[in-house]
Parts: structure tokens; sequence; C-alpha cells
């Protein structure tokens, strides 16, 4: 009973710590931990990378299937001197 208790606790703790990180405020980090201040910093972070990964994944997918229509509709051929 106290491991589900514990388990809720830190999801609890991940949970605040992710809207914190998330939420717009002016805290100045430099007076508390450093692991906290590198944590709150880093979630930002990790959310802009994880964007620009499916950015760059859709982006190729659809040059892919733009590709593959054109190859297949012959307009190619039209452009080769």
């Amino acid at each position: 009973m106290s491991d589900n208790k514990t388990q809720g606790s830190l999801l609890r703790c991940c949970v605040s710590l992710l809207n914190e990180a998330l939420r717009d405020n002016e805290e100045d980090l430099t007076t508390g931990l450093v692991r906290r201040a590198a944590t709150l910093l880093a979630i930002p972070m990790m959310f802009a990378m994880a964007m620009e990964l499916i950015f760059a994944v859709v982006s190729e997918l659809l040059l892919t299937i733009r590709s593959i229509l054109v190859f297949r509709r012959g307009s190619w051929k039209h452009n080769v001197a």
C-alpha cells in the first residue's frame, strides 16, 4: 500500500515540476538548487527539440509524397533538356 502512495507522490511531484517548468514565471533560478534550475530550463528545451523533430519528419514525409506523385504523373520528363 505504501508503494502506491510513493508512486502517486512521485507522479504528483513530476507533474508539478513539469507544470512549473512550462509556466511563464520570472523566478530567479540562480539562488536555488542547481539540479532544480537545470531541470526547469531543460524541459522547455526538450519540448522545442521534439517540435523541431516532428516538423522535420512531417516535412520529409510531405516532400516524399510530392516526389512520388510527380514521378508517377510523368511531369519530370518535361523538365529534362
